[in-house]
């Protein structure tokens, strides 16, 4: 767990508010489908595609509350990039952002107008384009998951 959520209480109004200039992080396979830095520089639009459990929004995770390595945690023993974004960005481009906190991952928020049921309409193949195509600052990682993780695999 990294200083920005051990074991100290994190003030109500940094849970509640993502403000304009806070970074986010959105986890993407160590897949070429999602990101090959070979071919380009820029992630796939399948790295902002809503998976199954997207279903209140797609899953983001705020700077200020959680490291790229915590954000790059995902499926057991999988390794993973980590997409940069600015929040002021996204909403300069009509995409929200909200807090989501989930039990043990405090930096959790969403972009509510992206979700799994919703990922087949043209308006989410527009967000997922400008998010891979022009709101991606840079890819971070890869980061592999933690011994503890990969000695369970």
């Amino acid at each position: 767990m990294s200083e920005k959520t051990s074991g100290n209480k994190t003030p109500k109004d940094e849970l509640d508010i993502v403000n304009d200039e806070e970074i986010l992080y959105r986890r993407i396979p160590v897949r070429p489908e999602y990101y090959n830095p070979e071919v380009d520089a820029r992630p796939s639009l399948r790295a902002f595609e809503p998976i199954r459990h997207d279903t209140t929004g797609l899953s983001v995770f705020r700077e200020k509350l959680t490291t790229p390595e915590e954000a790059a945690r995902g499926q057991l023993g999988k390794p993973y990039y980590v997409a940069v974004l600015l929040t002021r960005q996204l909403r300069e481009r009509g995409i929200e952002v909200v807090p989501r906190p989930l039990d043990g991952k405090p930096g959790h928020a969403e972009l509510p107008g992206i979700t799994y049921d919703t990922r087949h309409s043209r308006e989410v193949r527009d967000r997922e384009a400008q998010l891979a195509e022009e709101l991606c600052l840079e890819i971070l990682g890869p980061f592999s998951p933690p011994a503890s993780e990969s000695a369970l695999c």
